[in-house]
């Protein structure tokens, strides 16, 4: 505030010293001589003048630093985002690889048993690029069905609302050859409301075991 009011204080002196010279140099041999008009007139005006001249700087500084103050704050927010975007990038591919890295069989589907997602390990079970079994029922996906796998863990978790286990017996499994066993078990993932909109399913072959 100091800072302020000394260059209005400045300038105001500067223009009140400066003008009357070139006021009385203005008036001399124009009749208009007198004190008020050669000292009192150009006095005012030029400290009025110098006066305005320190505030428009003043203003001018004051709106420069609340410039430089804001885009200080809009850069630290930009870096901030970027930073949480970055580490949401990085836990998003920690979670992926640990899913990959599974050797159970993990997707997520809608209601209708159409998958939405699926690890991995898809891809060598069936034999195709996931991207193209994202879409197709789970069970004509992996057995070519019309319909859901008999004792099928979701269809109970669908009625129950709660995590079903089933142990299934399949023959006819895309990419694998004679009988197998499957351990299964579904997880519904429901809203704030309590309906279920997804279900997580989780299999894993132990025929061999």
């Amino acid at each position: 505030m100091m800072d302020s009011v000394s260059y209005k204080l400045k300038f105001a002196i500067l223009g009140a010293l400066i003008v009357p010279c070139f006021g009385r140099l203005a008036l001399h041999g124009t009749g208009s001589e007198t004190d008020f008009y050669r000292y009192f007139v150009p006095l005012f005006i030029g400290g009025l003048t110098g006066y305005l001249i320190g505030l428009m700087r003043d203003i001018w500084v004051a709106t420069n630093e609340d410039l430089k103050m804001t885009n200080k704050v809009l850069q630290k927010e930009i870096n901030q985002h970027i930073q949480t975007e970055q580490s949401l990038r990085e836990n998003e591919k920690q979670k992926k690889a640990i899913l990959d890295a599974s050797i159970d069989s993990i997707r997520l589907v809608d209601n209708e048993m159409r998958i939405i997602w699926a690890n991995k390990i898809i891809e060598k079970q069936l034999g195709k690029d996931r991207k193209k079994i994202i879409g197709n029922y789970c069970y004509g996906a992996y057995t070519g069905r019309n319909e859901p796998c008999p004792n099928c863990p979701t269809e109970k978790s669908r009625k129950s609302g709660k995590i079903e286990f089933s142990i299934l017996c399949e023959e006819n499994v895309k990419g694998i050859e004679g009988k197998t066993y499957w351990s299964d078990y579904t997880v519904p993932i429901k809203n704030e409301s309590g309906k279920i909109e997804n279900f997580i399913q989780v299999s894993r072959n132990i025929t061999d075991l």
